[in-house]
């Protein structure tokens, strides 16, 4: 039964990594420029509000992004040694919400569906279980 989730347990994983990564480099690149804004049109005055209230929610945003996104590692390595399936269900299902794991929902969502096809199987969900197949 491995082998029926290896593939799509080696693509939450991946996902997952690079959820993280995104999440990390997006810290690393600081808060927004409200130049930026204004040169785009936008009055000072908001552009300044904008980057205050962006800011703090940015970075806690980014900080769940890169606990979901670890979630989603964890939960592809877990499907391959066939263990918490349930979790395995979650992170399959949030690759697929755009945006959850970064910038990679338009591969979550054939690798969730994938995955998620594969959980349901009855031959492993019984390995899931401990069940002989």
């Amino acid at each position: 039964m491995e082998n029926k989730v290896k593939k799509p347990a080696i693509g939450l994983i991946v996902l997952g990594v690079l959820g993280v990564i995104a999440g990390l480099l997006s810290m690393l690149q600081g808060s927004i420029d409200p130049q930026q804004l204004i040169d785009a049109g936008m009055p000072k005055e908001q552009a300044d509000l904008f980057v205050k209230y962006a800011s703090g929610g940015g970075v806690a945003l980014t900080i769940v992004g890169i606990l979901v996104s670890a979630f989603v590692a964890w939960a592809g390595f877990q499907m391959m040694q066939l263990k918490a399936w349930t979790a395995c269900v979650v992170a399959n299902i949030l690759v697929m919400i755009p945006c959850v794991t970064s910038c990679c929902c338009l591969l979550g969502i054939p690798i969730g569906v994938w995955g998620l096809v594969q959980l349901f199987n009855a031959d492993v969900k019984r390995a899931f279980q401990g069940q002989a197949v």
